[in-house]
Parts: structure tokens; sequence; C-alpha cells
């Protein structure tokens, strides 16, 4: 396998452009823990490797009975920002009925091509510090090399997300970009940035 990554390629940063620090500093977390693969192991990334950021961190696995995914962990952070206790909750309970469809379909997407999403709610809204009041990254994780099952993320709230007239929970204006993307860099000769 190939070396790990150290930090994120310069074209795929400057996608990034007004991301938060934590959300850059998880994604180069995700993005070492390849070590040259087209999706971390879940058991190569470690969320305690940025303690300071468990607070805002999650972890779904994918069911594919239900077609839903199960809550495994969500930081204090998350929790209170959702009114209550994510873990063992599944996320068509989380994000309601009218929403679930979206939410599914889109982290299928996630686990499915696999590609990384990212969003902010903002600048429009922002809180009082001028910060956007939520900001969200969505990464997907392998049980094994060919089991791409689980999605991992941090979201940064300013504002509780069980207001649905400020926050829909499936936001629209996501950055997509497949892992593919990152993968392309691990090689000794990596493609223009043109």
């Amino acid at each position: 396998m190939l070396p790990a990554t150290p930090q994120l390629p310069e074209p795929i940063r400057a996608r990034f452009g007004g991301a938060s620090q934590p959300v850059v500093e998880f994604l180069e977390l995700w993005n070492r823990s390849r070590h040259g693969a087209l999706v971390p192991l879940r058991r190569e990334l470690d969320p305690f490797q940025a303690p300071r950021l468990l607070r805002h961190v999650w972890l779904y696995q994918y069911l594919p009975d239900r077609d839903d995914f199960v809550c495994k962990l969500a930081g204090e952070n998350v929790n209170e920002a959702w009114g209550g206790r994510l873990k063992g909750r599944m996320l068509s309970d989380v994000v309601g009925p009218t929403h679930r469809d979206a939410a599914i379909r889109r982290w299928r997407g996630v686990i499915e091509t696999p590609c990384i999403l990212y969003g902010a709610i903002g600048p429009e809204r922002q809180d009082a510090d001028g910060r956007p009041v939520a900001e969200r990254l969505v990464l997907p994780l392998a049980t094994a090399i060919d089991i791409v099952d689980h999605t991992i993320g941090i979201s940064l709230y300013s504002v509780s997300q069980t207001d649905r007239d400020l926050i829909r929970p499936v936001w629209d204006d996501m950055l997509r970009i497949p892992c593919a993307e990152f993968q392309a860099f691990d090689s000794p000769d990596p493609p223009d940035a043109a």
C-alpha cells in the first residue's frame, strides 16, 4: 500500500474555500487514514486522533435490509443540536418522514459512489459571530476493502437542527467530490491541477 497522504492535495483543498478549520482538519484525518485506498477502513480512522473535534463527530452504519442508517456514535454537540441522544436511532427517525427519502438517497450515494459531501448554511444565515449556522462534512468508511457501509462526519451547529423552519435536515447546494479524485493524487505522478 502507498503511504498516507500527509495533507490534502491543493486542488481539492481549494474547493473547500470557506470551510472552517475543524472541517478541514477532519477531512485531512480521513484522507491520511486511507493509506492509498479509495476509502479508509473503519478501524484505520480513529476520531480520537482529533480529540477536540469529538463533540462534533458522528458515525452511521448502513443497514441494507432496512434501507436506512443507524447511528453508532454521536458527539455531545451533535446530540444537543438534534434534541437528544442519537446513538442507536435510525437516520430516518432523526430527519423525519418528510426528509427521509432524500437523506437516505444522499447518504447511500456517499457509500455507493463513494464520495464526500460538504455543505454550509450561510452566508445569508449566520450566527452572532458571523459563522454559518451549520456546517456538515459526510465521508464514507469501509468495514472491509470491498464493503463501504458507514458514513462518518463532523457537524458544526450554532443553532438547533430541530427548528425545521430555520434549517432543513437535507441541505441543498452540497459540494460533492468522488473519492477517486483523492486517490488520483496518491500516485507518484499526480495529475495536472488544471
